[in-house]
């Protein structure tokens, strides 16, 4: 029926099936002369991934006479207190990371740790725990390596008008993220790391949470440090949870902000890399 009415209704961000058939009536069914409406969207912006498509995608397609894109987004998270802009991160920088850390991790040590840190950090782990992080990560980049050189840009029409494909985007600088909380999280080191440097990213810096040992906190755990270490970090930082994010995503204490992050967490880091996403 060429002139129904149509709407759609679009839960979280999986509107690209939406997208496409909008696209398709428009372009492809010249006697189209129904109306579309399109509502999607989340609880809050943290889970709107698409800003841009009430602004630019749809726009450019279709005429605005039977087609309409409605965004109405709260201009941040319904928290009940107001943000302190004044203490945020982006606009204080290192001091205010500094300031979390204390507060939320409790770590008031140096946050770069140095190759030679590094070394006298790992100096006792035992043999063993050396070679089976080795052996892990030599498994992880082996395959990274064998999947980079297997992976090719490609593109295919699969239905008229829907266009899927692959395209393959270097980055420079990789923020990978190892939580640490109750547990030393090994495999996320390498998983991410090495992959990343396989893939030839040229700067990888990596963050992990202070470990905390009878109660005190040392610093990131040992085996973490060992495995981010044999994965070829280039900057290592004692950073936990959304500070950490930050510092990875702005370039603090690298100078290098990071094009990508990666790496699992809480509820918090979570919504920050949600944040950063856009």
């Amino acid at each position: 029926e060429k002139d129904a009415d149509l709407i759609l209704i679009g839960s979280g961000t999986g509107i690209a099936p939406f997208r496409a058939l909008v696209k398709h009536l428009y372009r492809d069914v010249p006697d189209w002369k129904g109306r579309v409406l399109l509502f999607h969207g989340a609880k809050s912006g943290l889970e709107l991934l698409y800003m841009n498509d009430a602004k630019d995608d749809f726009a450019q397609y279709y005429d605005r006479e039977t087609f309409e894109a409605f965004k109405a987004l709260s201009p941040r998270p319904s928290w009940a207190d107001p943000i302190a802009w004044d203490l945020a991160i982006e606009a204080r920088g290192e001091a205010a990371v500094r300031e979390y850390a204390q507060k939320l991790d409790r770590w008031t040590g140096e946050i770069v740790v140095t190759p030679a840190e590094v070394e006298r950090r790992t100096a006792a782990l035992p043999a063993s725990v050396k070679r089976d992080i080795e052996f892990a990560t030599a498994q992880v980049r082996g395959f990274a390596l064998a999947q980079r050189e297997s992976m090719h840009e490609f593109s295919r029409e699969i239905h008229p008008g829907l266009i899927a494909g692959q395209r393959l985007i270097p980055v420079n600088v990789a923020g990978c993220y190892i939580p640490a909380g109750r547990y030393a999280h090994i495999a996320s080191a390498y998983m991410a790391i090495a992959t990343a440097k396989a893939a030839g990213v040229p700067t990888v810096v990596a963050a992990s949470t202070p470990f905390r040992v009878d109660g005190k906190d040392t610093g990131i755990h040992p085996q973490i440090l060992y495995a981010m270490k044999v994965s070829g970090a280039d900057v290592i930082l004692t950073l936990g949870g959304v500070q950490a994010i930050a510092s990875l995503a702005f370039g603090l204490f690298s100078g290098k902000p990071a094009d990508i992050v990666v790496g699992p967490g809480n509820k918090f880091a979570a919504a920050a890399q949600r944040m950063l996403f856009g």
